[in-house]
């Protein structure tokens, strides 16, 4: 052991005539310059120490002493000898080495000694003396007690209830220190003891063990004690209640045995319980407010209620999802005979539906804003000036109330084992009420890579449902999936969906055993929002200039109304503005035609004309006029002229600080004599269309029923699912059609002596009707990439790397190639960052945006999800979907993400990224890395890792420190079943930490992950060898450099290097090194695998589940004929293989239960077993003890063949 002493320069000192070796220091230079004194040995009774002093400048002589309980005394008068030795006992000595040039002791220049010290503590000690209790602002006096140190100095520190340290002062002699604690609670107190020549802090110094007391509180006499919420909003009329974004202020009144109050008295508010679990609930400390009353006995506090996808009061105002009723108590611990009270706060959201407009004779189209999901735009077109219209904000306050008992649902479905392309539905599952929380719980779950679990939850008041997706590969039993809180009830739906490719052993289905919630006992009850508390302004519409339009564009936008060789021009509303734009038709020099369209922002700050909505004409002069608007007593407006008008309608709810957001509607007024086009009908791939004739006299007259009808339609892929041949007693006569996607049909009616006109539900009655079906896409456009469209597609992005802060992600969702507007697309998100919105709607232009924001460095995987349940109402191009029912469309995106701090710090990160799941009995690997500005590693930077949640799970270290390839690893072992763990890992000083979720689970299938079989492609040079392992691998835990593996010639014995290493599923293929031969005819060639582990780092070979990979090996003969054949013996398998000519020695023969319960060889349930061959001129035959299940198989691999054996 080696110590380092302290130096410093000293004056003043004889050589021999001293009482003590410390002296002030000289202003004379001299030639040595430092001195340092080491120190070596063990610091323990009955050893002796070696001191070793070094100076540097010039030749030097020491002189050393040492102070003990009875004093300073020289040790060695000054010599060249720089060593000295001490024998040691219990007690504390200051060792002090003065150093002079030998021409300066020859001198007697004793004040240009240069000093260097160590302080040696041997059996030292301090032991504290504490009382267990004390009573607040009442002293209490704690003595500690030293040995073996010289004449010894104190210093004691306490720690208060809220855990902040606080110091008693300077180092004194006393022993004794009385502490006056300020407030109840529990508090902690340690004493340091040292020499008073060492430092003034821990250094050499010794400590006691660390205390604990309790302070009480003082004890007051009240005798009442209440509480109630200061601040509730009148419109609600509950005393308990206030808006969502609101700080609710508590107060608790604290009064005497006569009704006095009672001042400075502690109260302590905490929160008991939340109806929401999605909501935050937070008092000034947390879960807790403390607070004092005043002269009124008054005591005050504060609560309030976030939730994570709300970055503001005003977004979380309108979150009907964040509803939730706060229980919390009231105490004052000191009254201890006081009972605590209970109380309660209702957090109420503001549900904004939409505007509409009262008497308007004219239609009324709704479409919403980009990016702004509260704003939504009315068109509504009057045909009569002066009609009064009455714009109302539609809007009510959700109030929750107090939650119940939890209530089961048996549901008991299973979708069974499951193949390509494969869709199962399940039962629609009926939920009665509305709930705080619920969980879906899973008996069993085997999912194939690319196959999807959809869990939805459609409220029945056709809200936007709730979208949950769990993707293959997965494999777990008896979990729960977690459904958010609900304002009514509704149906809960399960879709299972298959790829065009399944691996049949992962490939086992779903079971759903029930379902449990919690219900709110009386729903969540609307109170409208007061017509009087809704503030409208009316502005006049701001145009654009106009600029020209190309042929195509005027003929797209004007539809019937355009007119070949016409020169056309175009205004819009300037952006935030909403309304109808402008089309000018102009010959001779001046305007000869105008016309409204509907105008939408493009995303991108910008309105532009909708193509395909509705034409009106108007006149020029009508076309940009600003009318003149009068608003009378109930809020109706009307104008006097024609003209597009702005309306802006916003809550003014009295109590309520912050902005609401309102909703915007633009007003068209036109002479009754105007009407608007239609444009023709658009369906989604996959829905039915009803086409109705009606047939009528020369009069106009319905006809009567019985009448036939004859129908032509044209179009491929056009399928008819009814068709009625005559008419009702309505004088009409349907037909419903289907198509795929991209298919077109044209239809018409004829009935003889009659006319007949056809509709479909968004056009007026023709003689003919079009109707297309059309694809659903989503389109995104990753980082420095090419457009991904993505129709009935499970597709994953590039990487999107992102520095911390927040990001907008946009999309498009088109139906062929036009935009498709209401479309839902549910958003989730796994790993580090927060997303904003859990679903979005498109917009007119078929965008949606959504945000997503981290504070620290990390992965993630953001899902978009489009699935066949459509919203109520979707526009396809501008126009209604005139097709019903669900589409046979969807598309899945997976967004992966990596968050990464600024390019002047290191970066932590996941290397690779844990697995969400680990098998019981399986030890999970936990390894991050952290790269430098450059990207470079950094090394010996520590890394401290922490898990929360856990029941069972344990780390095997609390912290490790970065290798020379910046990598630090931990694990995380002795999980239980359905235990869910949240592991940290934060590098030491730093802000930077990830956070990864590891739930423990029993995975079916085999309980090892073991190589079965090995097959060679030698076709071409370098040889590739696939081998085959019992489960699917985690491609993250196999090294692209095929490391892991090692290739053998057991014939003879020689190694083959490994060039890469691929993985797919359950299969690694090794490319081999060009440098190697050719593999020979007719050896056995092994594959082994094995864990690496390189300054500190283990990387195994894994399976989704943490499962290490057993050694194998596995072979192979090349070239050979291998037969393997099995069958069933009383109680053991009968394995015989042969190669053609025989068997050579060291082959594997690898049999894989199919079941975790069943057993092979006496083995551990669900375990691989292995045999190895000897040589042989034949077929080996080997007898294998198995227990199964009822129709169990196993699989058992020889040669690369393989036969399965049902038993």
């Amino acid at each position: 052991m080696k110590r380092m002493g302290r130096s410093f320069l000293v004056a003043g000192l004889a050589a021999c005539v001293l009482n003590t070796p410390l002296v002030q220091a000289s202003s004379t230079p001299q030639n040595l310059t430092q001195l340092s004194l080491n120190r070596y040995g063990i610091a323990q009774a009955g050893h002796t120490v070696t001191f070793q002093a070094a100076a540097t400048g010039e030749s030097a002589d020491y002189q050393f002493w040492v102070q003990t309980q009875k004093g300073w005394s020289m040790a060695r008068n000054y010599s060249p000898n720089p060593r000295f030795q001490l024998a040691l006992a219990d007690g504390s000595y200051v060792v002090a080495v003065y150093a002079l040039s030998a021409s300066s002791v020859h001198s007697g220049l004793w004040n240009q000694a240069l000093v260097a010290t160590d302080i040696v503590n041997v059996g030292s000690a301090v032991h504290l003396s504490v009382g267990p209790t004390a009573t607040q602002n009442q002293g209490m006096t704690v003595v500690a007690q030293a040995r073996n140190l010289i004449s010894p100095v104190y210093q004691f520190w306490v720690e208060n209830p809220q855990g902040q340290w606080t110091a008693s002062g300077g180092y004194q002699s006393s022993s004794s220190f009385t502490y006056t604690p300020p407030e109840a609670g529990t508090y902690h107190i340690i004493a340091y003891a040292k020499d008073p020549a060492a430092p003034n802090t821990n250094q050499d110094a010794v400590w006691s063990q660390t205390h604990t007391f309790t302070a009480a509180p003082k004890t007051v006499a009240a005798d009442s004690l209440t509480t109630s919420l200061m601040n509730p909003l009148s419109v609600l009329s509950n005393p308990n209640a206030l808006l969502l974004g609101q700080t609710a202020q508590v107060q608790a009144v604290v009064t005497g045995a006569n009704g006095q109050p009672l001042a400075d008295v502690p109260v302590v508010f905490t929160a008991t319980n939340d109806s929401n679990p999605a909501d935050h609930v937070t008092f000034p400390q947390g879960l807790n407010g403390n607070a004092v009353t005043n002269a009124q006995g008054i005591a005050t506090t504060t609560m309030t209620v976030t939730n994570p996808n709300d970055n503001s009061s005003s977004a979380l105002a309108l979150d009907a999802s964040a509803v939730t009723a706060v229980g919390y108590q009231v105490s004052v611990p000191s009254a201890p005979a006081l009972q605590p009270v209970q109380g309660q706060v209702l957090f109420v959201a503001l549900n904004e539906t939409g505007t509409t407009i009262g008497s308007a004779t004219g239609s009324v189209m709704t479409s919403q804003r980009l990016g702004t999901s509260m704003q939504t735009q009315a068109y509504a077109v009057s045909q009569n000036t002066g009609t009064p219209l009455e714009p109302m904000l539609s809007a009510q306050f959700l109030l929750p109330q107090t939650s119940t008992a939890p209530q089961t649902i048996a549901v008991n479905q299973t979708s069974g084992s499951y193949g390509a392309d494969s869709v199962w539905h399940s039962v629609p599952i009926v939920v009665p009420q509305a709930f705080s929380s619920a969980s879906v719980n899973i008996s069993s779950l085997g999912l194939s890579a690319g196959s999807a679990l959809t869990v939805t939850y459609t409220p029945q008041d056709g809200s936007t449902p709730y979208v949950r997706v769990l993707m293959g590969p997965l494999a777990a039993n008896n979990f729960g999936v977690q459904l958010p809180a609900q304002s009514d009830g509704g149906q809960l739906t399960f879709t299972l969906t298959a790829p065009s490719t399944v691996t049949s052993v992962q490939a086992t289905g779903v079971g759903v055993q029930s379902v449990t919630y919690y219900p709110l006992a009386q729903s969540v009850t609307s109170l409208r929002v007061p017509a009087s508390d809704v503030t409208w302004t009316a502005n006049p519409v701001s145009f654009t200039a106009f600029s020209p339009l190309s042929a195509s564009q005027a003929a797209a936008d004007l539809g019937t109304q355009y007119q070949e060789g016409t020169t056309y021009q175009a205004a819009v509303p300037v952006y935030p503005e909403v309304g109808d734009g402008v089309v000018e038709a102009l010959g001779g020099g001046a305007v000869t035609a105008a016309y409204w369209i509907p105008s939408q922002n493009n995303g991108q700050g910008q309105n532009v004309l909708v193509s395909g909505q509705s034409v009106l004409p108007v006149t020029p002069s009508e076309a940009l006029a600003a009318p003149q608007l009068t608003w009378d007593s109930t809020g109706s407006v009307r104008a006097r002229q024609s003209g597009i008008a702005e309306l802006y309608g916003v809550p003014q709810i009295p109590g309520v600080a912050f902005p609401l957001p309102g909703l915007y509607t633009a007003v068209s007024f036109v002479p009754a004599s105007q009407a608007a086009s239609e444009p023709w009908g658009n369906a989604l791939a996959g829905q039915t269309v009803q086409v109705t004739a009606t047939v009528t006299d020369d009069n106009g007259n319905l006809v009567g029923a019985g009448t036939p009808v004859t129908w032509q339609i044209s179009g491929a892929g056009v399928q008819v699912l009814t068709k009625q041949s005559e008419t009702g007693a309505n004088g009409t006569a349907s037909v419903v059609l289907t198509g795929a996607g991209n298919v077109k049909a044209i239809v018409s009616a004829f009935s003889q002596g009659f006319e007949t006109m056809v509709s479909d539900q968004a056009m007026a009655p023709s003689p003919t009707v079009m109707v297309q079906w059309l694809p659903v896409s989503l389109l995104y456009t990753p980082q420095g990439g090419q457009d991904l469209d993505v129709s009935n597609a499970f597709t994953q992005a590039p990487l999107v790397t992102l520095t911390l802060g927040s990001t907008q992600f946009g999309m498009t969702l088109l139906a062929g190639q036009m935009p498709l507007e209401g479309m839902e697309i549910s958003i989730t998100g796994t790993g580090t960052g927060t997303l904003n919105k859990v679903d979005v709607i498109s917009n007119a232009q078929g965008q949606a945006t959504f945000e997503d924001a981290s504070s620290q460095p990390g992965s993630q995987a953001i899902t978009l999800a489009v699935d066949s349940a459509l919203p109520e109402a979707i526009w396809i191009d501008g126009g209604p979907d005139v097709g019903q029912g669900p589409t046979s469309a969807y598309a899945h995106l997976t967004i992966p993400v990596q968050w990464q701090t600024s390019n002047d710090a290191p970066v932590l990160k996941w290397a690779p990224t844990p697995l969400a799941l680990a098998a019981i009995g399986q030890t999970a690997d936990l390894t991050v890395q952290v790269l430098g500005p450059n990207g470079s590693p950094e090394a010996n930077v520590p890394i401290a890792f922490s898990v929360s949640g856990q029941q069972t799970a344990v780390l095997t270290n609390s912290q490790a420190t970065t290798n020379a390839s910046g990598f630090a690893q931990v694990g995380l072992s002795s999980g239980s079943l359905g235990e869910s763990d949240t592991v940290m890992a934060q590098m030491v000083g730093s802000s930077q930490w990830l956070i990864s979720h590891v739930t423990w689970t029993q995975p079916p299938g085999p309980t090892t992950l073991t190589p079965v079989s090995l097959s060679l492609s030698a076709d071409n040079l370098p040889n590739q060898l696939t081998v085959s392992f019992s489960r699917t691998l985690n491609p993250d835990s196999v090294l692209p450099n095929g490391s892991q593996f090692t290739v053998t010639d057991l014939t003879t014995n020689v190694q083959y290097q490994i060039a890469s290493a691929q993985v797919s599923g359950s299969q690694v293929v090794l490319t081999l090194s060009g440098q190697n031969p050719e593999l020979p005819s007719g050896d056995v060639i092994a594959v082994s695998v094995n864990a690496l582990t390189q300054a500190g780092i283990t990387t195994a070979v894994t399976d989704n589940y943490q499962r290490p990979s057993q050694i194998g090996p596995v072979t192979l003969v090349t070239p050979s004929s291998p037969t393997v054949v099995a069958a069933v013996s009383g109680s053991s398998l009968v394995v015989t293989v042969n190669d053609g000519t025989g068997v050579s020695s060291e082959q594997s023969v690898v049999i894989v239960p199919s079941s975790d319960l069943d057993t092979v060889g006496n083995l551990a349930p669900g375990a691989v077993y292995t045999a190895v061959t000897s040589a042989s001129t034949g077929s080996q035959t080997f007898t294998i003890p198995y227990t199964a299940t009822d129709a169990g198989t196993f699989t058992v691999y020889f040669d690369g063949v393989d036969t399965v054996l049902t038993v």
